[in-house]
């Protein structure tokens, strides 16, 4: 494009070759400017900039430096700044403080609160700087920011001199507000001194007035005059209603406003004229002269917007607090920023307002847009007076009040023809309620060249809410001409959320083929909120269409498929992916395209993968696989040689699975020249490499070769994945803070940024993770129950649910609460996974069970779970890892039981040589430290050391932090049965230090309990207090009594001692 636009005449193009960070780009520009600011070559100062960003010490920064592109026409470079003029004296908040000195009562909106009004303002800026119109009428709720908005419009309009009329709109008030915006001016100032006596005695001669001036003086700027802003605000307070059209100017000043509206003539003027009311005016049509912009409701995003510099200014103690009653204020403000205001930041954010009294305000608003009373927080109560919704809705009238009620059968703005189906049906005008603020002007989101029509927000609150027949009735009515308004069968880009509206107005009136067409993009739409909603609206539409005999689209019944499966439906799920299937196979190649029925067999096989079928899953796609190369689509096919990698992983096999990633996709993706492809795929191989504790090499892949792609692709979620990925790596490492750190100032600022709010709860859960660890239970305990639930229960993802409950059950088991953790196993994680089909999950939950059975005791009961439900399950599915782990469970028990022979036995025959045949280096040194536990029981001590040094080599390798504090702790246990102190003390400091860096109080507690007695016995009472009192504090953290006991009779004789 840059080539084409320089090839067409552009002088010069700027650009970039590729994305890049916001940072990259921001620090660029930067310099650039400064450069051109100091009139350099337009060339040099782009190489100047390259240059800042290379030598930049960020990484984030320098990568991108190479990307800034410069082409240049023949008759481009050189200096792009070259006039001598001075700087203009005009604030850049001219406009807002005129508006502050006269309307001091009605504050605007500071820059900091101003959102979601770019489109209004461009649109009126165009007009102002434009020669077609006099000016330009905001109009629109009240509280929706129109006088913010005109106060913005003077800002950007230096070269227009602000005059701001409000309250009063005599003709004596406006050459008064005239006459102060001008008195830079002599001329101008000149000019009215002269004519206000022959206006002050005949208020009409204000209009001769104005032609004078605005044609004279204030005609254009030059160097001593500047043209006018005449800004009339809040005009609805000279308006008065009209039952039969729109609102009438009041006839005390009617003849001075339609003066003023003819003075400013384009033609003649640079003057224009800004009006800002409620509503929509008729003046002999002299109206017309003005461009009519109507302020609409806040969008969700600058809702949203609104409320994070709201909450940017509330400490963050208030926050915690009250965040969640400031999502229930944004939502009942619908978008309405004065009402979000005052509810928000006033009410519920307000330092002398108690909690009590917030919830109260929220609680009253929600109930009066169920068509309650008015609320009784008196603030709350006057805004909405002056709102005046229900005598806006008197005014209107019957015949117009029962077109706004049908038209709460849209859930979107519908184009103004379809609106008016609806208007002529019910004998109304949509203009009238136009006019009057019940019904919002917004762009078509199939046509934004198009107006289209939607109820107020507020006002739909107070209006009955249609029954099912009406629905019916005025579906049947809506559903055609919406249809073809909104493309017909030719859409087949169109915006998903307007497949849905279409969808649902579709079902209501029992048309099948807009269901047919549209409910698979309406399905797809939904899948952003809770995934049982989706599934659901799928459901209805294929029943619907079933019932006509109607074609089932194999998109609909994959897409509803996936919604089932996330909603935890796991058996309907299969039924529409056999279905799927079914039809794919019989509706012959001359219906079905050979994509659609690989990428039905390929989604069939996750879903049979989650299952635990995988050997069905792998011949699905297999199938497919055969199906996408047919076809000639080389990424599908090397997509389901990925997913066949993870099945293989699954087992065991990592060198097969490597090989299908290395050999197999890579090369494919490096031919098609697919990046992001490519990158993804060695991410695969960094998570076999991190599984079989090759840190050193993961970290490499995913720091050297991931996360350079994603940066140049400006795929900012992609980046925060991969650095969550690296997060993981360190946190095995034991390095915590630095783990901790990306998850808090890395990952949850791009995820919140990004609105990405599913990411954002599994961040907060990887910090309940690394929180847990450390021992810190009250804390991950309220990220699990306050942060995480809350989203995924939004979304509807019962899986996720489940594993957060289950995370729940670890702290509670840790806590020592057996029975709370075993009820939520048994009812809440069960059932999830047994109804999902989920047998892994299912085996897994049964061995946490098994866990708590066996604390409380019953030995044989745990060892049945372990032996008879999970061991057949993972043998099955030839999970190799889960096996061992099994058996490893298995040998604790037995080992427990005083069976050290049995246990060795499994540590040796069994979990060892699962671990090496995986490659798994980190579990093999493990279990080289679980059999030198028993070897050391049984008084062994010379293999116990072997095996533990070469467990300490493995963990210092890998930089496995807990592994060597385990090791050292091993080896200095050893030391100590040997009585050979000068060893085993050093071993033991080791040890401690490193798990006081983990911050892990189970292992602090134990061996800062026997340091502490080698320090006292040694004399050093002072660093054995020390120790002891760390050991005693962890020891209460997490219940461990005996050792708490312990600890704190040592440092009582500590004290006791002189």
């Amino acid at each position: 494009m840059a080539t084409a636009l320089v090839s067409a005449g552009v002088p010069a193009v700027l650009g970039w070759d590729g994305s890049v960070g916001d940072v990259a780009a921001t620090v660029f520009a930067k310099n650039l400017y400064q450069q051109l600011s100091n009139r350099s070559d337009l060339a040099v100062a782009v190489g100047d900039a390259r240059r800042a960003l290379l030598h930049a010490d960020d990484r984030e920064v320098h990568t991108d430096w190479h990307l800034a592109r410069l082409w240049l026409g023949p008759g481009g470079g050189g200096p792009v700044v070259t006039g001598t003029g001075r700087r203009s004296r005009v604030s850049a908040v001219h406009g807002t403080k005129v508006f502050l000195d006269r309307k001091q009562h009605v504050p605007v909106a500071s820059p900091a609160m101003f959102v979601g009004r770019r489109p209004e303002l461009q649109r009126a800026l165009r007009v102002v700087r434009g020669q077609d119109k006099a000016g330009v009428l905001l109009h629109g709720q009240g509280r929706l920011g129109k006088s913010s908005l005109a106060a913005r419009i003077c800002d950007r309009s230096p070269q227009l001199a602000p005059a701001v009329v409000f309250g009063d709109y005599s003709a004596a008030a406006i050459l008064e507000a005239v006459d102060e915006a001008v008195r830079a001016d002599k001329d101008a100032r000149d000019l009215i001194q002269e004519r206000r006596p022959e206006v002050r005695d005949r208020p009409e001669a204000l209009e001769q007035l104005l032609i004078d001036l605005l044609s004279g003086p204030c005609a254009q700027a030059n160097g001593r005059h500047r043209p006018l802003l005449l800004v009339i605000d809040d005009l609805e307070q000279v308006l008065a209603p009209d039952p039969n059209g729109p609102h009438r100017v009041d006839p005390r000043v009617a003849g001075v406003l339609a003066g003023v509206l003819r003075a400013f003539d384009p033609a003649l003027t640079d003057s224009r004229l800004l009006v800002t009311s409620r509503y929509q005016f008729t003046l002999g049509g002299l109206e017309a002269r003005l461009e009519q912009v109507p302020l609409r409701p806040l969008s969700p995003i600058a809702q949203r917007k609104l409320l994070n510099r709201q909450q940017e200014q509330v400490p963050s103690q208030r926050r915690q607090e009250r965040d969640r009653l400031a999502e229930r204020a944004m939502t009942v403000s619908r978008g309405n920023p004065g009402l979000q205001d005052l509810i928000g930041l006033r009410l519920v954010y307000g330092e002398q307002v108690d909690l009590t009294r917030a919830e109260a305000a929220v609680a009253g608003m929600e109930a009066y847009l169920r068509r309650g009373g008015l609320p009784s927080e008196a603030e709350l109560r006057e805004f909405l007076e002056n709102l005046a919704l229900d005598t806006l809705l008197e005014q209107a009238g019957p015949t117009h009040r029962a077109l706004l009620r049908d038209l709460t059968v849209f859930e979107l703005p519908v184009p103004v023809p379809v609106a008016d189906v609806l208007a002529e049906r019910a004998a109304g005008s949509t203009a009238r309620l136009v006019g009057l603020g019940l019904l919002d002007v917004f762009p078509d989101r199939h046509d934004p060249q198009q107006p289209a029509l939607t109820v107020n927000a507020l006002a739909a609150g107070r209006v009955d809410p249609l029954d099912a027949t009406e629905i019916t009735d005025l579906a049947r009515a809506a559903a055609e001409p919406l249809y073809a308004a909104w493309g017909g069968d030719a859409a087949g880009d169109r915006d998903p959320e307007l497949d849905l509206q279409l969808t649902r107005i579709a079902l209501h009136a029992d048309t099948p083929d807009i269901v047919a067409t549209c409910a698979a993009r309406a399905v797809n739409a939904l899948r952003s909120g809770p995934a049982i909603d989706a599934y659901r609206l799928g459901q209805t539409a294929i029943a619907l269409l079933d019932q006509h005999r109607a074609p089932v689209p194999l998109l609909l019944l994959r897409w509803v498929a996936d919604a089932a499966q996330t909603s935890g439906d796991g058996d309907a799920a299969g039924h529409l992916y056999g279905r799927a299937s079914q039809q794919a196979q019989t509706d012959g190649s001359d219906q079905t395209d050979p994509l659609d029925r690989a990428r039905v067999s390929a989604e069939h096989a996750r879903y049979l993968i989650d299952r635990g079928e995988l050997h069905r899953a792998e011949e699905l796609l297999r199938q497919a696989n055969h199906l996408f190369n047919s076809a000639g689509s080389e990424a599908e096919a090397a997509a389901c040689q990925g997913t066949i990698a993870d099945i293989i992983y699954r087992r065991g096999d990592y060198d097969e699975a490597l090989r299908i990633r290395r050999e197999v996709q890579l090369p494919v993706y490096e031919r098609l020249g697919d990046t992001q492809s490519i990158a993804v795929t060695w991410g695969y191989i960094a998570d076999i490499l991190f599984q079989r504790g090759d840190y050193d090499e993961a970290l490499r892949i995913r720091r050297e070769v991931e996360l350079p792609v994603y940066e140049r692709l400006g795929d900012t979620q992609s980046i925060a994945v991969t650095w969550g990925y690296i997060a993981d790596i360190l946190f095995q490492r034991g390095d915590y803070d630095e783990a901790l750190r990306i998850r808090r100032e890395v990952q949850l600022p791009v995820y919140e940024r990004l609105g990405d709010t599913r990411e954002t709860a599994i961040t907060w859960g990887a910090i309940a993770d690394i929180l847990h660890q450390r021992g810190d239970y009250d804390e991950a305990f309220r990220i699990r129950r306050e942060v995480e639930l809350p989203v995924y229960e939004r979304f509807g993802d019962t899986r996720s649910i489940a594993v957060t409950w289950g995370k729940i059950a670890d702290i509670l088991y840790q806590r020592g609460d057996y029975d709370e953790a075993l009820r939520i196993r048994r009812e809440v994680e069960l059932p999830v996974y047994e109804r999902l089909g989920d047998t892994r999950s299912t085996a897994v939950t049964w061995g946490n069970i098994a866990d708590i059975i066996y604390q409380r005791g019953d030995y044989d009961e745990a060892l049945r779970i372990h032996r008879e439900v999970q061991l057949p399950v993972y043998e099955r599915l030839g999970d190799t890892r889960s096996t061992a782990v099994t058996w490893g469970n298995i040998a604790d028990i037995i080992y427990r039981h005083g069976d050290h022979d049995e246990a060795l036995r499994i540590r040796r025959e069994i979990e060892l040589p699962a671990f090496q045949r995986l490659g798994d280096t980190r579990e093999t040194a493990i279990t080289w430290g679980r059999i030198a536990d028993i070897l050391y029981q049984r008084g062994d001590y010379e293999e116990a050391v072997v095996l533990q040094a070469k467990r300490l080599r493995v963990a210092e390798q890998l930089g496995d932090l807990e592994g060597i504090a385990g090791a050292q702790w091993g080896l200095a246990q050893i030391d100590l049965a040997r009585e050979d102190y000068e060893a085993g003390f050093p071993r033991l400091v080791e040890a401690f230090r490193a798990l006081r860096r983990l911050q892990r109080p189970d292992g602090i507690a134990v061996v800062g309990s026997v340091l502490g007695q080698i320090l006292l016995a040694a004399g050093n009472q002072k660093e054995a207090r020390s120790v002891l009192e760390e050991s005693l504090a962890a020891a209460e953290k997490i219940g461990a009594t005996d050792i708490a006991d312990e600890a704190r009779g040592l440092i009582s004789g500590i004290q006791e001692s002189p």
